[in-house]
C-alpha cells in the first residue's frame, strides 16, 4: 500500500506544483464552460485565456513574496 501511495504522491507532484493554483484554475474551467450560454462564442477563449493571465500573474507574485519573505 505504501508503494502505490508513493507512486501517485510522486505522479501528482509530477503535473501539480501549487495545489491552490490548480484548483483555482479547475475551478476557473468549470466557471466559464457553465458560462458559455451566456457569453457569446467568440469571446470565450479569450475570456478563458484572460482568467489563465490574472491567475498566472497573481499566483507569480504570491510566490514571489514568499521566495522574499519566507515568515509569512
Amino acid at each position: 500500500m505504501k508503494l502505490i501511495k508513493s507512486f501517485f504522491s510522486e505522479i501528482w507532484s509530477l503535473f501539480v506544483d501549487d495545489p491552490l493554483f490548480a484548483l483555482v484554475l479547475a475551478v476557473w474551467v468549470v466557471a466559464v464552460r457553465m458560462l458559455l450560454p451566456v457569453i457569446p462564442k467568440f469571446a470565450a477563449g479569450p475570456v478563458l485565456f484572460a482568467g489563465f493571465a490574472v491567475m498566472l500573474v497573481a499566483f507569480a507574485y504570491r510566490q514571489a513574496a514568499n521566495k522574499k519573505n519566507p515568515s509569512s
